[in-house]
């Protein structure tokens, strides 16, 4: 049975969207998910699916989790083998030159972006931030935080649909206790 990890957009970020850990792997273990365990309130979830395609399963949690949590919840699935290629590649890529003070983040994407729009990504480098496409992910260096470009966010989520962003740590830890 194929392994994924779910990454839940949105989700304990304010009153109105709260989702107790505990119900969530209630919810799925009910549905039929195997070897359910969720990291941190923030929506990081291990799933067993007999299903074999990461959109199949997106599809089945997100009509789940807008019936059981009573909002929609985009949720973007990965195979354990392509999370624990991104985490390496987060141990791998080097920094850009942009001063100590950059944060390091992965944008998981559902799909990878056309090659044109790949190119013009990894051609946006600036003094506040850099990107690299790699499949359905991007690193990102930003100086100063994610929140100060929500601007920048938004036109790209319009380009490449459907997305939810962890930091390069976080993605570590994941694929290191779980695939």
């Amino acid at each position: 049975m194929p392994t994924y990890v779910a990454l839940l957009r949105a989700i304990n970020l304010g009153p109105r969207r709260r989702v107790a850990m505990g119900d969530l792997r209630d919810w799925l273990t009910e549905a039929g998910y195997a070897d359910v365990a969720t990291h941190l309130a923030t929506g990081n979830v291990r799933l067993g699916s007999a299903v074999r395609t990461p959109a199949r399963v997106e599809a089945a949690l997100e009509a789940l989790l807008a019936e059981r949590a009573g909002f929609e919840v985009p949720t973007l699935v990965y195979p354990a083998g392509e999370l624990r290629a991104v985490a390496a590649e987060v141990a791998e890529l080097p920094a850009p030159l942009l001063g100590d003070d950059v944060g390091r983040h992965v944008l998981f994407l559902r799909r990878a972006p056309d090659p044109e729009l790949a190119a013009d990504l990894d051609a946006r480098d600036s003094d506040g931030g850099a990107f690299r496409v790699s499949g359905r992910v991007i690193h990102v260096w930003l100086r100063g935080g994610v929140a100060e470009d929500r601007a920048g966010a938004a036109k790209l989520e319009r380009e490449v649909g459907p997305t939810t962003m962890r930091t390069g740590r976080v993605v570590t830890h994941l694929a290191e206790r779980w695939c």
